[in-house]
C-alpha cells in the first residue's frame, strides 16, 4: 500500500492552495494521504481533502508553546521603537495580541500572512494592518516599505 506524505503550513488560504493542487499530483484512490501536523493547526486542509474524494489520514507531529514577550520587546513598543510587527500565522497573532494586551499598537503597522491571520488580529489596535497577495514568506516580505 503507498502512504503519500506531504507537509503544509498553519494558513487556511494555503491549505486551500494545497488541496486544489493534490488532485493535480495523484487521484483520490491512489491511496491513503499522511497529513503531518502542528497541534494547533486548523484541521482543514484534511476536510477539503476529504471532500475531495480523498483518504487522509491526520498525525500531529509537533507541539510548539508560547513564550512569553522578551521585556526589551515590550520596554521597545512602549517606546514607540518599532514600526512594523510579522505575523506568519493567526496562532502568533493571537498570542502577539495577548501578550501585548495593554501597550497601545498605534504606531506598529502589521504585516500578516493572510487574511486569516489578519482577522485574528484585534480590530482597531494596529496603526495599519496589510495582508500578503499571497500566503508565502516572499509575497509577505513584499509588503515591506
Amino acid at each position: 500500500r503507498d502512504l503519500h506524505s506531504f507537509p503544509t503550513r498553519r494558513s487556511s488560504d494555503l491549505a486551500a492552495a494545497l488541496a486544489d493542487a493534490v488532485p493535480g499530483w495523484m487521484k483520490a484512490e491512489a491511496g491513503l494521504l499522511l497529513h503531518v501536523r502542528g497541534e494547533h493547526s486548523e484541521g482543514t486542509l484534511r476536510g477539503r481533502l476529504e471532500a475531495k474524494g480523498f483518504r487522509v489520514r491526520s498525525e500531529i507531529l509537533y507541539v510548539v508553546e508560547p513564550r512569553p514577550l522578551p521585556q526589551a520587546a515590550a520596554d521597545a513598543l512602549r517606546a514607540d521603537q518599532v514600526d512594523a510587527a510579522l505575523f506568519f500565522s493567526p496562532r502568533s497573532a493571537r498570542i502577539f495580541a495577548e501578550q501585548t494586551d495593554g501597550l497601545s499598537l498605534a504606531h506598529v503597522a502589521a504585516f500578516c500572512i493572510s487574511a486569516a491571520t489578519a482577522k485574528a488580529l484585534p480590530e482597531g489596535r494596529f496603526g495599519a494592518v496589510h495582508v500578503a497577495a499571497k500566503p508565502n514568506q516572499d509575497a509577505l516580505l513584499a509588503l515591506l516599505p
